[in-house]
């Protein structure tokens, strides 16, 4: 693929699976509080299989607690 806008299209090439594909905004604080949720909810992924996929974000996670103790998106705090 080369820069620029995806379209749908690119998509469904990229990933030919019957999931459903959503797109959301949501302020910082909001997606701490979903992904918090998520490693709460869900066991760790080698026992799950996977978690929902979320592009330019990182997180550290605290293994005990399980909580985030660092959340960056697109390489910002």
């Amino acid at each position: 693929f080369y820069p620029g806008k995806i379209t749908l299209e690119n998509v469904v090439t990229v990933l030919p699976f019957a999931n459903e594909i959503v797109t959301a905004e949501m302020k910082g604080s909001e997606l701490q509080d979903y992904l918090q949720k998520i490693i709460e909810k869900f066991p760790p992924a080698q026992e799950l299989g996977g978690y929902p996929q979320i592009a330019g974000v990182a997180a550290k996670i605290d293994k005990k607690t399980r909580k985030i103790k660092e959340l960056k998106v697109n390489g910002k705090e």
